[in-house]
């Protein structure tokens, strides 16, 4: 058995374990998460329990801490940003006359990276589009395609990095055969 806690990523439907190293987390509490791409701000949906070892997906991330106020003022001030760099985002796409629509911003909590989610119909050169976001934000812009892929199918776009344990953000509609990003993981059943 490992003592783990249960948390959901921003705008996820699923939950994934992280363990708690010691600290007794309350379910509603914000933690602090280690996870393949950073640390990450996420909600504790089930304090410290038990679970069989064979549920648990290796290697078990850890809890940093229980989120402090400037972690709340953080991930706070990252909404923020995330929403001026939607608006900015959208001028500089019609200032480059671009067939595509910005759905969603992403900033990671550590704030050094946005992510633009976005749909196409087809192909789009945006690499003008990704020098001019990245002077504007002094730092990485990624831009991430939600829409066609390259087998026609329709992927599926809900705006979040995956932790070590699979997709952190999952929309709820979608399932393990949804067509997805390749670099993120599957969930595991």
């Amino acid at each position: 058995m490992a003592e783990v806690i249960s948390v959901r990523f921003r705008g996820g439907a699923k939950n994934y374990y992280f363990d708690p190293r010691g600290l007794q987390v309350e379910p509603e509490q914000y933690v602090v998460v280690e996870t393949a791409q950073g640390i990450e701000y996420v909600k504790c949906v089930e304090g410290n329990h038990q679970v069989d070892d064979e549920s648990v997906v290796q290697p078990l991330r850890p809890v940093v801490r229980i989120a402090t106020d400037n972690d709340h003022k953080a991930a706070a001030y990252n909404r923020r940003r995330e929403r001026e760099a939607f608006a900015i985002c959208e001028k500089k796409i019609a200032a480059h006359k671009l067939e595509m629509k910005l759905v969603s911003v992403e900033c990671n909590f550590e704030g050094n990276k946005i992510i633009f989610f976005f749909t196409a119909e087809g192909r789009v050169d945006f690499r003008e589009l990704v020098k001019d976001l990245a002077s504007v934000f002094s730092g990485p812009a990624d831009i991430e395609l939600c829409g066609r892929s390259a087998s026609g199918t329709r992927r599926r776009c809900w705006g979040a990095w995956a932790s070590a344990a699979g997709p952190c953000a999952a929309a709820s509609s979608w399932t393990s055969s949804s067509p997805c990003p390749s670099r993120w993981p599957r969930p595991r059943t």
